[in-house]
């Protein structure tokens, strides 16, 4: 499990799972509630328990990825690269959903604010960890932190729409080098 054990977070992946599979059946605009429910067994009520509608399964569905890249950082020989690495195979590997989230998410706009909000806070999040819980992010890091999730987001969007031309190994190299020197030490 991505994020715990608990029923109501296996119900909003048994949602997921479904709307993944119908995706690669039909486009986005054609999914509805009824068919994501009955893709996994359950009913329209039940999902409405979890979800506000389809677009607020898609944006859970992103953030519930996008975090499991970040909670892997640090950890063992994980490192910033590797983060960016499985993330960008991820897009990859997801081209369809990404780009459907995009086109169906109340527009593209929309959905990369999302995407750069969680990107922000997933980044902010990890150097919060390092400076420890006494102190808070400079204004300046965060800055700098949001400053490199606008462009990161619009480079994907864009090499998702191209049909991801480049390696998602180069992309990652990309980034990575395009790190801002004052987050370098956060998390390089």
């Amino acid at each position: 499990m991505k994020d715990g054990n608990s029923k109501s977070q296996r119900t909003k992946e048994a949602f997921g799972d479904s709307y993944r599979r119908l995706l690669s059946e039909k486009p986005a605009s054609k999914i509805t509630v009824a068919d994501i429910a009955k893709g996994c067994g359950m009913t329209a009520p039940t999902f409405y328990n979890h979800f506000k509608d389809k677009h607020a399964l898609i944006v859970w569905i992103y953030i519930n990825d996008s975090s499991c890249f970040m909670n892997n950082f640090n950890s063992d020989d994980y490192n910033w690269k590797d983060t960016l690495l499985d993330a960008l195979e991820y897009y990859s590997a997801n081209c369809r959903f990404v780009i459907d989230a995009l086109a169906h998410v109340n527009g593209r706009s929309e959905f990369m604010s999302i995407m750069e909000e969680v990107n922000i806070g997933l980044l902010m999040n990890e150097i919060e960890k390092k400076l420890g819980p006494e102190k808070r992010v400079p204004k300046d890091i965060a800055e700098f932190v949001k400053l490199y999730c606008l462009g990161t987001v619009r480079y994907t969007y864009d090499w998702l729409i191209e049909g991801c031309t480049i390696s998602p190994e180069k992309v990652a190299e990309l980034f990575e080098e395009g790190l801002p020197y004052r987050l370098r030490p956060y998390l390089l």
